[in-house]
Formats: C-alpha cells, sequence, structure tokens
C-alpha cells in the first residue's frame, strides 16, 4: 500500500462508491472529536419494521483511511432493498488523527446505534457490519478486537457479542505484512500513515490493529470477498483470515473473482450473496 498509488486508487473509489440512493437522515451527530462533529447516514427499508425491529448493519466507508466519505455507500442501495437498515459513519482520518482514532470512532458509531436503537426501530440484537478495503479492516477490527484492546481511547465500550455478521470486501487484515518489506522501514505509505510511524517503528501497534490477531472460535461469521488481481492489497490478505477462521473453528465463508482487482462495486450475484449471508445471521424484516 505505497503513497504512489493512493491519487488513482481514490479516484477510483469516489467512482465507484458514489451512489443515487439518498439518506434518511445525514445530520445525526454521533461524536465530537478532535474538534469536529463526526455524523452517520441513514438508510431505512421502504417496509415498515418488524416488532423486533429491523436488522442492521454498521457500513464503513473504505479509502486507505486517509480518504473517503460516509456518503460512500454503495452497498446501502442492496442492503436496503433487502430489509436491512444501513448506518454509514464518519471516522477520523489519518490527517486528522492516527490509530486507535478510526476505531474509536466506529466503535463510538455502533454505540450510538444501540443507544438510539429505539429511535431508529432497530433491533439491537441483530446488528452486523460491512465495509470494503480500509472500511473492510475496521469492520473486521469492530467485530473482533474487544473494547479493551486499545487502552487509553476514547471510545465506549460495547459489550460481547454485540456484531452477529460481518462481511468485508477486499479488506487489509494483517497490518505487520501488507507492506512490502523493502517499505515497512517507511513513513509514506498508507500503513505507516495510518500508524503514525513506519511498521517497523510501530511494529506493535500494527500487529494491535491487524484483525487476524483476534480470531478465536466466538469470533462472529465473516463474508471475505477479494479479487484475485487486487495489486493494493493482496488477495493473501483475505485467505490468511479465512485459514484462521478455519483453524480456530469460527464461521467463515470466501468469495474470490477470479478476474477483479481492487476497489470493485460487486455485481448482482455477489450483491444477492451478501444480502444472504447478513439474512442467515441477522434475520430478514
Amino acid at each position: 500500500m505505497t503513497c504512489r498509488r493512493v491519487v488513482p486508487w481514490v479516484l477510483s473509489l469516489i467512482a465507484l462508491y458514489s451512489t443515487a440512493a439518498r439518506a434518511d437522515t445525514s445530520d445525526a451527530i454521533f461524536a465530537q472529536r478532535s474538534g469536529q462533529p463526526l455524523r452517520v447516514d441513514i438508510y431505512r427499508p421502504a417496509t415498515p419494521p418488524p416488532a423486533a425491529g429491523y436488522p442492521a448493519i454498521l457500513c464503513i466507508h473504505g479509502g486507505g483511511w486517509s480518504q473517503g466519505s460516509r456518503r460512500f455507500t454503495w452497498l446501502a442501495p442492496d442492503l436496503v432493498k433487502a430489509g436491512f437498515l444501513v448506518v454509514s459513519p464518519d471516522y477520523r482520518l489519518t490527517n486528522i488523527a492516527t490509530f486507535p482514532a478510526q476505531i474509536d470512532d466506529v466503535r463510538d458509531a455502533a454505540a450510538w446505534m444501540i443507544t438510539h436503537a429505539r429511535e431508529l426501530q432497530i433491533n439491537p440484537q441483530r446488528i452486523g457490519l460491512a465495509g470494503g478495503s480500509a472500511g473492510g479492516h475496521l469492520a473486521l477490527l469492530l467485530g473482533l478486537a474487544p473494547s479493551q484492546a486499545y487502552p487509553g481511547g476514547e471510545s465506549t465500550a460495547l459489550p460481547k457479542n454485540t456484531f452477529k455478521a460481518i462481511c468485508a470486501l477486499y479488506p487489509p487484515t494483517d497490518l505487520t505484512t501488507i507492506v512490502p518489506f523493502p517499505l515497512r522501514s517507511r513513513p509514506d505509505n498508507l500503513v505507516a500513515k495510518l500508524l503514525g510511524g513506519s511498521v517497523n517503528e510501530k511494529a506493535d501497534l500494527a500487529r494491535a490493529a491487524s484483525p487476524i490477531e483476534y480470531v478465536n472460535s466466538d469470533s462472529p461469521p465473516i463474508l471475505l470477498i477479494h479479487g484475485e488481481k487486487d495489486r493494493l492489497v493482496p488477495v493473501w490478505q483475505s485467505t490468511v483470515l479465512n485459514t484462521a477462521y478455519q483453524k480456530a473453528g469460527a464461521k467463515s465463508e470466501m468469495i474470490l473473482l477470479p478476474d477483479a482487482g481492487h476497489g470493485f462495486p460487486p455485481d448482482q450475484k455477489t450483491e444477492t450473496q451478501i444480502a444472504d449471508f447478513f439474512a442467515r445471521y441477522l434475520g430478514k424484516s
């Protein structure tokens, strides 16, 4: 994940992640951090909620932790059509704050969802996570790492087993290995900017920020989707996590797309697979 690739990659993300779907609410503030409000967009199904509330998905945007917006919610329209309420949060980018600010922020967004479950008409026992690229990394980390994993963090602790399922598309899962070896001493790649220093310098933090470090038999079910031609986040970042899940005896599904690179929007078949995955573990409206 080198800086020379940031500009074309981010431009492609902006083109792919922008969606015609419109949020029902786009001004709800869930936290104040680093002198700025953090907001969520909320996408509601057209159908009335079930008696216990909609199943809900916190959908986290990508952009190398340094770009992007909660508006980049290309997953939202199909998840909403499938009956899920979708919440898309802001989080602080690396030009504002380094890790663990990003995981603190998305954890705060999840805590806000639970606190406002009645107003949102969601079932707090049926919450899932989704995200692509950096958003997939944060979704996995939020779902796998315990709240106390980052001492000194600003976020609210969440109950164990808050999240019932996670879908991550082309996610970084091991920050200790994703940067090519010759670049691990450099501070000018995306992972180094997230950590606030080179991978070599911040080795312990890189490990703590890696979802693969937290896999155990109680980990929530995951669906991993990755293109085999991904040159930014190598496909083995998903395969090693899938293997770790299998060794731990946790539930994992993986879809590898032979001709896909990085940042692809799911086609109709993949969108259906994502919706079906969440329906199995969160239930349907």
